[in-house]
């Protein structure tokens, strides 16, 4: 059963990934052939989130690697984790793909924008609703 966060998510990342890819096949259609690995990162962070309903706040912590994709600037995809650390969920886990687009500002300053779909479960998973 998937909840209606979880399906506007998936239409989000469905329509990035359409508007990303003929932009992708161009580039690659004008590009002479060559082998380059793409730059990529791997990120820990700490959120704090609510699970639908009243559910109480959980804290947890995540994992993931993007991979820059060649010609999008600034657009990284890849594969994410997150597990709970705090609150009453201990052994929520959830794993998924996330997207993330980065720009650079003003020196070291620049805005992150990102989006995570997966699903999840464990011994503290709450009860489906």
């Amino acid at each position: 059963m998937v909840s209606a966060f979880g399906r506007r998510a998936g239409g989000v990342l469905a329509i990035v990934v359409l508007v990303a890819a003929p932009r992708l096949a161009l580039a690659q259609e004008n590009a002479p052939p060559t082998l380059s690995i793409p730059s990529s990162h791997a990120r820990i962070g700490f959120e704090r989130i609510r699970f639908p309903g009243d559910g109480p706040r959980v804290g947890v912590v995540g994992t993931s690697y993007l991979i820059d994709v060649g010609g999008v600037r600034g657009l990284a995809l890849g594969p994410a984790v997150y597990g709970a650390i705090s609150g009453d969920h201990g052994g929520f886990f959830s794993l998924g793909g996330e997207v993330a687009w980065r720009r650079r500002l003003v020196g070291p300053v620049g805005v992150e924008l990102g989006l995570y779909a997966g699903g999840g479960g464990g011994g503290g998973a709450p009860p489906p609703a």
